[in-house]
Formats: structure tokens, C-alpha cells, sequence
């Protein structure tokens, strides 16, 4: 009887130090878990600014280019415009000169 009972409390000591062996386990893998979502979630944040960076720099290439065809689309008009007051002044005269 008496070597049942020190095999019962020698389990119970080796449950007791498994267990605890698993709980520091545990504990180490919930702050290497803590650990890896602080790192993800300082990559998601680099990699969103990088997004960001991109889009921003796309959006004044747009914005540039969309104000080179505003000037150009402007001096087409000009040019236009002017070529038009020639003609009709052309037209004018030759008008006078035909009366």
C-alpha cells in the first residue's frame, strides 16, 4: 500500500511539473504570438504608407499631366481663335476691295 501511494504522488508531482511545463510553454507561445501580431501589424502600417506614398505620387502624375493637356487644350483654343479673326479679317477685306 505504501508504494501505491508514492507512485500515486510521484504521477501527481509529474503531472504537476507537465502541467506547469505546458502553462510556461503556453505563456511563451502567447508572447511569441503577441510578438509576431506587434511585427505584422508594424509591416501592415509600412506597407500601407508605402501604399499611400505610391498612390500619392500616382495622383500628382495624373494631376500634372491633366494640367499639360489643360494648357495645351488652352493654347490650341487660342491658336484657334486666332486663326479665325485672321481669316474673317482676310474675308473683310477682300470684301472692301470687291465694293
Amino acid at each position: 500500500m505504501k508504494s501505491y501511494k508514492i507512485g500515486l504522488l510521484m504521477n501527481s508531482n509529474l503531472e504537476k511539473e507537465k502541467n506547469s511545463g505546458l502553462l510556461e510553454l503556453d505563456d511563451k507561445k502567447e508572447e511569441f504570438e503577441e510578438e509576431c501580431n506587434d511585427e505584422d501589424k508594424v509591416f501592415d502600417v509600412l506597407s500601407l504608407r508605402k501604399m499611400i506614398k505610391m498612390k500619392r505620387r500616382r495622383a500628382n502624375a495624373a494631376c500634372l499631366e491633366l494640367e499639360q493637356e489643360r494648357m495645351a487644350t488652352a493654347t490650341a483654343a487660342e491658336e484657334t481663335m486666332g486663326m479665325i479673326l485672321r481669316l474673317q479679317n482676310e474675308i473683310g477685306r477682300s470684301i472692301e476691295n470687291v465694293i
